[in-house]
């Protein structure tokens, strides 16, 4: 999981609040899915380089906060942009192929399920 968001917002919501999450998510008993945080400055060529990792096999999948993505959702509140596309403040990448009936079976159902976990109420539309 990588927040881009914070970095890029002095006020940022929703890099923090999802790494919050993750972070309470991780204090769960087992069996469960467990994070990773990882610092933006480990990819510098951003998204494009997370999804890069995940590919390579180096990580089964992966969770990034768009940069700015708080300020991306402030401006479509103050500005009521009706095209305004929620999906792209974060991203969930993984690949079937690297073992289809694990993937099938186990990330992203949970994965999903995680996710909207930990998207605070607050962020929904």
């Amino acid at each position: 999981m990588v927040d881009f968001d914070s970095p890029t917002h002095e006020a940022a919501l929703i890099g923090p609040a999802v790494l919050r999450a993750a972070e309470n998510r991780n204090l769960l008993r087992e069996p469960r899915l467990g994070y990773i945080v990882k610092s933006p400055d480990e990819y510098p060529d951003g998204e494009l380089q997370i999804r890069r990792v995940v590919y390579e096999q180096e990580h089964w999948a992966a969770i990034s906060i768009a940069r700015n993505a708080t300020g991306k959702l402030e401006d479509a509140l103050r500005s009521g942009d009706k095209s305004f596309d929620p999906d792209s403040l974060a991203e969930i990448v993984f690949v079937e192929a690297r073992d289809e009936s694990v993937i099938r079976n186990c990330p992203p159902p949970l994965l999903y399920y995680d996710f909207l976990f930990l998207f605070p109420q607050s962020f929904c539309f």
